[in-house]
């Protein structure tokens, strides 16, 4: 296991972590094109099960985090180039790109696998 975990206290913790390994010169190109197919539901490609399985504690890997999982590293996968600014907040964010106050309200909003979806769709766009 990554020395991540000793310093992640909650799972939020790795997610800079997890973005600077999926943007990283090593990570395989047909690993993270798997990722960023993926999406919330259908099939789960084997690059996911690999990746959760060497970066993310045991602790955390259960059916309770899944979704969440699922969404933060087909988002991270999504994006160009590094994603992670622990400086700037996903609201100021979304704000910078013009994203709507309805959209971000129902996003606020929104539950489970509605927030999931909503949550890639945001992340497209950034």
């Amino acid at each position: 296991m990554p020395d991540t975990e000793e310093a992640s206290r909650y799972p939020t913790d790795l997610a800079p972590a997890l973005a600077a390994a999926l943007h990283s010169e090593g990570f395989p190109n047909g690993d993270r094109a798997a990722l960023k197919r993926m999406g919330i539901s259908g099939r789960t490609p084997l690059a996911y099960w690999r990746f959760l399985l060497r970066r993310v504690p045991e602790r955390w890997q259960g059916d309770r985090y899944r979704l969440g999982w699922r969404t933060l590293i087909c988002a991270l996968a999504l994006q160009h180039q590094y994603p992670q600014d622990g400086h700037r907040p996903l609201g100021r964010a979304l704000a910078e790109l013009g994203f709507s106050e309805a959209r971000l309200e129902g996003l606020l909003a929104a539950e489970a696998r509605v927030l999931a979806t909503l949550m890639l769709r945001a992340a497209r766009r950034i």
